[in-house]
């Protein structure tokens, strides 16, 4: 998120400000590794107030970290239902910031 702020979020669109969202489909691979997890969303809804969280799974903790861990199967196709949504998306111009090991 911090990367998107100072990269997307500089970009001059006039009076309008770049729509971000946050998705769940498109985060690292959860694995066992304590930096694949994320903060709680109450703060990352605090840190970052222009960011729509509502995509993203509504529990504070990173539920999905805690109880599910993905192989490489699982994040391909993870992976590809990001790609399925980002397709109907109606935008003309998007773009996707993600961690390398997503």
């Amino acid at each position: 998120l911090q990367t998107a702020r100072l990269t997307v979020g500089a970009v001059n669109m006039g009076e309008r400000r770049p729509t971000f969202l946050a998705t769940d489909l498109c985060r690292e691979r959860i694995t066992n590794c304590p930096a694949d997890s994320r903060r709680n969303l109450s703060v990352l809804k605090a840190e970052f107030p222009e960011v729509d969280f509502d995509l993203c799974l509504q529990t504070d903790k990173d539920e999905m970290w805690f109880c599910h861990k993905e192989d490489n199967q699982l994040c391909k196709e993870r992976g590809l239902r990001f790609l399925q949504w980002l397709a109907k998306r109606p935008e003309s111009r998007i773009a996707v910031v993600t961690h390398s090991g997503f």
